[in-house]
């Protein structure tokens, strides 16, 4: 505590923080010097450290009361009510719609098969989606379509074995001829059975595209395979 006068009407002031102004009862205000300048008044409170001071209570600075409380001790997790205690896990009823335990599920969700109520389902083209299985198929359905691979290398084994007869006609039926047409007819069939695979593929898959090139290589290899083996058999007789 530091102790010093007024220096207009000489009343003893303490403080405790120095180099701060304080105004005495007069209206003069002093500045707390850096140490005592005059002895403690005989009737002046004991300096308490707020250390010492239990909870709730106050620390006597010079003529202020700084309340001092004390933060009560956290709650042990034994003591916790029930529901807030630690490690405490939750069990899901199966039976309950995923999102609302405490509603009965109705239906389950075609993809992700997890039941639901009514609210929490959709309708999209005919079967019952939640909200992220139904916006998941929204952006497959917005992504760009890809030709299928099998219609592409069908439709190219078809162009390449179709003319294969043309070439054969003039050289006659020898027997290079028809090692020749034998190969061309196992392409031409090969590529027929891959357009008929890429046509079943792209009636399932909606974001599959080349319907029109798995039916161009079903016409081109079939039409080729069926003059081919014709040519093969007339040969031989």
């Amino acid at each position: 505590m530091i102790w010093f006068s007024c220096t207009k009407c000489g009343k003893t002031l303490g403080r405790v923080d120095s180099g701060t102004t304080v105004f005495c009862d007069c209206g003069q205000g002093n500045m707390v010097p850096w140490e005592s300048t005059t002895a403690a008044p005989a009737n002046a409170p004991p300096v308490v450290s707020p250390l010492d001071v239990p909870p709730l209570t106050a620390v006597p600075v010079g003529e202020e009361q700084i309340p001092v409380a004390r933060r009560p001790a956290p709650e042990a997790w034994d003591e916790a009510p029930k529901g807030r205690r630690r490690g405490t896990p939750v069990v899901r009823d199966r039976e309950s719609c995923f999102n609302h335990q405490d509603r009965p599920g109705v239906e389950k969700c075609a993809d992700c098969a997890e039941n639901f109520c009514a609210d929490c389902l959709v309708k999209f083209k005919g079967v019952s989606l939640c909200g992220p299985c139904k916006n998941y198929r929204l952006r497959q359905t917005s992504k760009p379509s890809t030709v299928s691979g099998k219609a592409i290398f069908g439709i190219i084994l078809a162009m390449c074995c179709a003319p294969v007869l043309m070439c054969l006609v003039p050289m006659g039926t020898n027997s290079f001829a028809v090692v020749v047409g034998v190969v061309a007819l196992m392409g031409q069939i090969t590529a027929t059975v891959l357009g008929g695979m890429a046509l079943r593929e792209t009636e399932r898959n909606p974001r599959l595209s080349g319907k029109s090139l798995a039916i161009t290589t079903i016409l081109t290899g079939g039409l080729a395979m069926l003059m081919t083996a014709f040519f093969l058999v007339a040969g031989q007789r």
